[in-house]
């Protein structure tokens, strides 16, 4: 088994343990349902200085499941509230190892 065959098979492991299901969107094509780890947007506090990150929701995703990513694309993601939300896809940083964080966007 060659090294990205091993990093792709601890991906769809992390995926399967981890993640949920959501739809993604295209802005042509087909709607399909795939795996993604799903971060609400949050916040990260320094201890030592007290500083405050803010950061927007996204998703990781096999890039096999997503080829055409766009910035025009949606994600569907139950995510507590009623109904779901859909959010915009506003970044895209591929990794390398055939992982994709999609950065959302509600607006």
């Amino acid at each position: 088994m060659t090294l990205l065959e091993t990093i792709d098979n601890d991906n769809s492991t992390f995926l399967a343990d981890f993640g949920v299901t959501v739809t993604y969107k295209p802005d042509v094509g087909e709607s399909s349902d795939i795996t993604a780890i799903f971060e609400k947007a949050g916040e990260v506090v320094y201890s030592q200085t007290g500083e405050t990150l803010s950061y927007p929701p996204f998703v990781i995703v096999r890039e096999e499941d997503i080829p055409d990513a766009d910035y025009s694309d949606d994600v569907w993601v139950d995510d507590g509230t009623i109904g779901g939300t859909t959010y915009h896809v506003r970044g895209i940083e591929k990794d390398d190892t055939g992982m994709v964080k999609l950065i959302l966007s509600e607006d």
